[in-house]
């Protein structure tokens, strides 16, 4: 039984070491508040989340929930920031604990951020002890800057139509040829005019998109009831050619005109925050079995950032109900 139960223990420590029993790092607060710092990042700084770092007089490591790094002068300021999610104000306990688990890291500075506050007694010992205090904490209307307070979050669906194909070829010609002439390479065939584009289109999604937000920017939010038109450069990067009559056409490099067309927009229900004096919108998308966050933050007297970040979903065991 005793041997049994060695085995046992044994296969248990090496799962737990192989990640089957590890315990979730993160939580949907921390992801938050991290994506918020990476954010308002600048060039010279590095935002981390769950980071395991060592003790100076032991060999032992504590994880700190988000660890910011600071270039300054080519010399690393390290700042850990720990997050706590609970319905009432995080009290001195949690403080204490903060002040014992980096009693021997090498932080330079501490941020408790809280969701729900803190107590007196935890204000007073954080601040005797160096740490900040911070709370995410549901913004007022009278607080925000009008801008961003009317700034709505939504979504719009985009289909893409292909218009045109410029080819520029030797020798030009005064006639495009039919979306079905056939293109070779050497003697080999590549494809129909109509399928290169289509590969051309396929491997120019990010550049379409880029051009999309450039609109989108320009245009405000009534830029979905038009239909931009997208022009993509193709250049092959070997000679193709195609005949016309008999005749050898090179084609040197061809264009694709793109027209994208939106649906009505549809607006999603977001939150206002403001963290330390920084103003912060938030809002979930959920498209088909994938789930985005989207943050806006905007610091006092800058324009604001908008970003979008994947949302991780962590699928739950389902066990068999026992009958009765």
């Amino acid at each position: 039984m005793r041997k049994q139960k060695r085995r046992y223990n044994t296969r248990r420590k090496q799962l737990y070491l192989w990640g089957y029993f590890m315990p979730k790092r993160t939580t949907p607060f921390q992801r938050l508040i991290k994506n918020i710092y990476s954010q308002l990042a600048e060039d010279n700084v590095q935002v981390k989340e769950s980071v395991l770092v060592g003790e100076k007089y032991a060999d032992s490591e504590r994880e700190i929930d988000i660890l910011i790094k600071k270039n300054i002068s080519g010399r690393y300021i390290n700042i850990a920031v720990e997050c706590r999610e609970r319905k009432r104000k995080d009290s001195i306990q949690w403080i204490d604990e903060i002040i014992g688990k980096y009693i021997n890291l090498e932080i330079d500075e501490i941020i408790a951020v809280s969701k729900s506050g803190f107590s007196k007694p935890a204000k007073d010992k954080a601040k005797h002890n160096r740490i900040k205090t911070l709370m995410l904490e549901k913004a007022m209307e009278v607080d925000w800057n009008e801008r961003l307070w009317g700034l709505y979050v939504g979504t719009v669906e985009r289909n893409d139509f292909p218009k045109k194909i410029l080819l520029n070829t030797v020798p030009k010609l005064d006639i495009p040829p039919s979306l079905k002439t056939e293109v070779f390479f050497d003697t080999q065939r590549i494809g129909t005019i109509e399928e290169i584009g289509k590969l051309c289109y396929e491997s120019s999604l990010e550049k379409i998109n880029q051009e999309i937000k450039k609109i989108a920017m320009e245009e405000g939010a009534d830029f979905h009831s038009k239909k931009p038109l997208v022009t993509i450069p193709c250049t092959p990067s070997q000679e193709l050619y195609f005949y016309v009559n008999e005749k050898k056409i090179r084609v040197l490099g061809f264009s694709m005109q793109i027209e994208c067309v939106f649906s009505e927009l549809r607006e999603i229900n977001s939150e206002n925050h403001s963290l330390d004096g920084i103003k912060i919108k938030t809002a979930s998308v959920e498209d088909g079995d994938a789930n985005y966050q989207v943050i806006i933050t905007q610091k006092e007297n800058e324009e604001f950032t908008a970003k979008i970040y994947p949302v991780e979903v962590v699928a739950k065991k389902v066990g068999k109900s026992k009958r009765k």
